[in-house]
């Protein structure tokens, strides 16, 4: 099974974020797509956010025609910031023989080597790079080349 995972603030979500998903889905041939809304976003530190639970539910009621959309609330139980190394590994303990797809935004994937144990986050899934206008994949860590680009104009 192929399944694509998609986390984010979405505060609020939009069809910026549901049709590259689409698109990348399809191209992929992903099973289904988990959309994983973060309590505490820790790339926008200060930032305020609508309620946890309120963006939950909008990204769920957003998903309701599509099937193979999910959204997991997985992100939202814990009392710190989620970090994707450790949702990726709850993922393969829960499917391990899923193969897992990590969709991120250009403007994210430009910020990878930030993240919690960033590394580990590269070997435990494939990575899937969102684009859009106004953002380039140039300068690159050396050896990180993203899965696939899925452009949306």
């Amino acid at each position: 099974m192929k399944v694509g995972l998609f986390g984010g603030s979405f505060d609020p979500i939009h069809q910026g974020h549901i049709e590259p998903v689409l698109e990348a889905q399809r191209r992929l041939g992903l099973d289904r797509v988990v959309f994983l809304p973060t309590a505490t976003p820790p790339h926008k530190p200060g930032r305020s956010f609508a309620p946890a639970l309120a963006r939950f539910a909008m990204v769920e009621l957003a998903l309701l025609d599509h099937a193979d959309l999910l959204v997991s609330a997985h992100e939202l139980t814990q009392d710190r910031p989620a970090y994707t190394v450790e949702t990726l590994a709850l993922f393969h303990a829960a499917e391990p023989d899923s193969e897992l797809h990590l969709l991120i935004g250009a403007d994210s994937f430009l910020e990878i080597s930030t993240w919690v144990r960033w590394r580990e986050i590269v070997d435990a899934a494939r990575l899937v790079v969102l684009t859009r206008p106004g953002f380039r994949l140039d300068g690159l860590e050396p050896g990180l080349a993203p899965e696939l680009a899925v452009a949306i104009d």
